[in-house]
């Protein structure tokens, strides 16, 4: 018979805390106890430290097991009406705690994400959501989460994506027992790494494979994120740091993301046959515009590219790299990362042409990098991008002089903007990118200078004018971009 020695509520509040390594072994025992149940239909409705066990096994190891099954409830017998909820409310979730579903699998990871937390976060992190069990449930219901800035970005990953307050969004027992197998596995085996062929070939100018390389990652879903880089005097700190310009002053971590050799193969095969087609097939040359406006924005946009080294009267490659910006919010950091920045039209079709959209200024991209409630950190994901054929977007080729009244949802928008979200079009013929000099107008036409009758928030300018705020990238194929870094930023 085992015998338990204590909570891991008891554990975590003594003043010898257990290493790392040793809390996320008991985590994935208890995640494997809680699969377990699950796949026998049972919800265990109260999971949190007090009710899981450190046992001394016949081998005398020390174990963790989920115990406490007294609120436990037989998932095809429960339901909103008939169930009466249990347990603490800062392990309830929200849905359960309000009455809008019984006892359920998403509301066990929920209770386990947290539990997560309070294994994970250094000793003394408060969590932020109140003083009252009251205040508690109400910040929760609310969104708010605990702060996870100190955690490990892995770790805070696995986290928020266990109490997401969609229960339809959070993972099973499954994929949490699965991820925090490969983050116990023993120290032994060899460490993920990620290819560094960009940083070796595309990318070898900025010296900084080999500080990528002795970084620490771990692979999730093939997406290999490191450990988070504090010191500003790391290689790959500087670099990002310099990319980031002025918005440099508020980095808090840095994230290096890389990809397995396939993606990294993947993205300079179709970069290379991009630059070899448009090179020898005159049906996708377009001529260089001459106007003015146009003229500007080419030089702007090939002032971000990446240098190349071009033998002595060689042309220069017909697709060429550059560096960009796409703001999201702190929770989808790990999915874009991974799937890459799709154009959903959640909101609009693109008030550009449809595509993934970038900046080339960090600070411009913040504006869609909502701050994380508990920490106040935005998040930003830095990718490498190619590009072989822009269009620069201006107000004198692009948009309506003589608006249609029978449209004034149109009004002041570009001709690439069909104003319904389901409704997308295409770029311009033959180009795989429109480039796009910005500034706000709020209710004024770019072209014409009238009133609108909506706001338009950020639309074309004329470069050669200098008064853009920003320059916003439209690439019609999400796969011509690869994730660098993950910036997280203090505003």
């Amino acid at each position: 018979m085992e015998l338990a020695s204590d909570s891991l509520a008891g554990v975590l509040a003594s003043a010898s805390r257990p290493s790392q390594a040793t809390l996320l072994r008991w985590l994935h025992e208890v995640a494997q106890g809680i699969e377990y149940a699950h796949q026998c239909r049972v919800v265990h409705s109260d999971i949190k430290p007090d009710n899981i066990m450190t046992v001394v096994n016949e081998k005398r190891h020390t174990v963790a097991k989920v115990t406490d099954f007294g609120s436990a409830s037989i998932a095809s017998t429960i339901g909103a009406a008939t169930t009466t909820v249990r347990g603490t409310p800062m392990f309830i979730a929200p849905e359960y705690a309000v009455g809008h579903t019984g006892p359920t699998n998403a509301s066990d990871v929920f209770s386990f994400g947290m539990t997560m937390w309070c294994t994970l976060v250094p000793q003394g992190t408060h969590h932020g959501l109140g003083r009252t069990e009251i205040q508690v449930a109400l910040a929760l219901n609310d969104r708010h989460r605990p702060p996870t800035a100190t955690l490990d970005p892995v770790h805070a990953d696995l986290i928020e994506r266990c109490w997401a307050a969609d229960p339809s969004k959070r993972p099973s027992m499954v994929e949490v027992e699965e991820a925090l197998r490969n983050l116990v596995a023993p120290s032994d085996q060899p460490q993920p790494v990620p290819s560094m062929l960009l940083w070796s070939t595309l990318l070898k100018s900025y010296d900084v494979e080999a500080a990528c390389q002795a970084l620490q990652y771990h692979l999730r879903e093939r997406i290999y994120l490191s450990h988070a880089i504090l010191d500003p005097a790391n290689p790959c700190y500087k670099l990002i740091c310099t990319l980031a310009g002025f918005a440099a002053n508020n980095v808090k971590r840095v994230v290096m993301v890389g990809t397995d050799a396939p993606t990294a193969n993947a993205f300079g095969t179709l970069h290379e046959a991009e630059m070899n087609s448009r090179a020898v097939n005159p049906m996708l040359q377009v001529p260089n515009p001459i106007d003015t406006a146009s003229v500007a924005g080419l030089n702007r946009l090939k002032q971000s590219f990446i240098p190349v080294v071009s033998a002595p009267g060689e042309p220069q490659p017909s697709a060429r790299l550059l560096f960009a910006w796409h703001g999201t919010s702190h929770d989808r950091v790990a999915a874009v990362c991974r799937d890459g920045p799709r154009s959903l039209r959640t909101t609009d079709c693109g008030y550009f042409g449809a595509g993934s959209y970038f900046a080339l200024e960090a600070a411009y991209a913040l504006r869609y990098s909502p701050p994380e409630p508990a920490s106040g950190e935005c998040a930003m994901i830095l990718y490498a991008v190619s590009v072989s054929q822009a269009r620069v977007i201006t107000p004198q080729r692009d948009y309506r002089r003589n608006e249609d009244p029978s449209t004034p949802c149109l009004h002041g928008f570009s001709q690439y903007y069909s104003g319904n979200p389901n409704t997308a079009v295409a770029l311009a013929p033959r180009c795989d990118a429109h480039f796009i000099p910005v500034k706000f107008y709020g209710l004024t036409h770019p072209l014409t200078g009238l009133a609108t009758p909506r706001d338009v928030d950020y639309q074309a300018v004329d470069e050669s004018s200098a008064t853009a705020e920003g320059h916003e990238l439209v690439i019609g194929n999400h796969h011509r971009c690869i994730p660098i870094a993950v910036v997280y930023f203090i505003t």
